[in-house]
């Protein structure tokens, strides 16, 4: 199996999950991409009765409606920001945004453009089946990068998403300066998938991500999965701070990470020899950063190396000081 240059992260639709999705791997194959299916959150959703379910923002109406396309739905500033730090930490994996294609079914369509077009980076491409444009009147604001290729692909038999819905995010998406907006839309097909729209996926993505263009690029290789990181101290450069002199290290501290994969979380253990009187820890799973602060102002700064995506915001740390081990549990993006 080629080692992965490329990622691709697919955002499902309300009330589904990733693991809904993961057939598109197998649809579209690409041998050198990561891909990635996360989970949204269970909260409460409007149009199912105020009930919790899988949603990446609320949805006040279904079949969706006009309004829902002009005002910004609760949640959906949340939503960016947790898209936005996958990104980062995909980034962090060694997949640039260049190499990075965001995609999403429904309402993971509508955010993966939101979210895409408004990223720091530009991304090589962003998929969006069935979906929609939030906020269209304020497009022309959320879009940074006007050149990233956008696929919209659309049944023209949707009764849960209308096509005119689609063909309105092409409009907005134009308007707002967007200038490689492609529309497909599929006559026999409802709010789903068809054979057909996943050979056209396949195509842009092998167009968008294409293997050989990667190595010839020169672009970093991710260090292949594994259930156990390398020792911190070896693998990370340990910045060392006194006072006002700064010095780079490797040996001042020999910290050890172990990773172990569970079904849907990763339990990271790190072990703290070496760091004495600490008084403060910062963990950033984002970006992959550990931050210890101890006594007499000495900072060090770790690299975490993790085999997997996490989402930051549902992890929990615990740290023992008798055992000087931090633990970290991760669910799995």
């Amino acid at each position: 199996m080629a080692t992965p240059t490329a990622s691709v992260i697919f955002l499902h639709g309300l009330g589904d999950s990733g693991g809904g999705w993961t057939s598109l791997r197998r649809d579209a194959p690409l041998e050198w991409a990561r891909w990635s299916f996360p989970d949204a959150p269970e909260q409460a959703v409007s149009c199912n009765g105020g009930n919790h379910m899988p949603s990446w923002f609320d949805i006040e109406e279904l079949p969706l409606g006009e309004r829902e396309t002009v005002g910004a739905p609760r949640g959906i500033v949340a939503a960016v920001s947790a898209v936005h730090a996958m990104l980062r930490q995909s980034e962090s994996l060694g997949f640039p945004a260049h190499r990075t294609i965001l995609g999403g079914f429904s309402q993971g369509a509508a955010l993966a453009l939101l979210a895409g077009l408004s990223y720091e980076k530009p991304l090589a491409g962003i998929i969006a089946l069935s979906g929609w444009a939030i906020q269209s009147g304020e497009m022309p604001k959320a879009v940074l990068h006007r050149d990233v290729p956008l696929f919209l692909g659309h049944g023209e038999g949707d009764t849960t998403v209308p096509c005119s819905l689609g063909r309105a995010a092409e409009l907005a998406l134009k308007e707002a300066g967007c200038n490689k907006v492609y529309l497909h839309t599929y006559a026999s097909m409802g709010h789903s998938a068809c054979p057909q729209e996943l050979r056209d996926v396949h195509r842009f993505l092998e167009a968008q991500l294409p293997e050989k263009l990667s190595r010839a690029a020169g672009v970093p290789r991710p260090p292949p999965p594994t259930s156990e990181a390398p020792p911190l101290g070896a693998a990370a450069r340990s910045r060392v701070v006194v006072g006002k002199r700064e010095e780079v290290a490797k040996k001042a501290v020999r910290p050890s990470c172990k990773v172990v994969e569970e079904d849907d979380q990763l339990r990271i253990t790190v072990v703290l020899t070496g760091v004495l009187d600490l008084v403060e820890i910062q963990v950033d799973l984002a970006s992959q950063q550990l931050k210890l602060k101890a006594a007499g102002n000495d900072l060090y700064e770790l690299e975490l190396q993790l085999p997997h995506l996490v989402n930051p915001e549902l992890a929990s740390t615990k740290f023992s000081r008798r055992r000087q081990e931090l633990d970290i549990i991760a669910p799995k993006c």
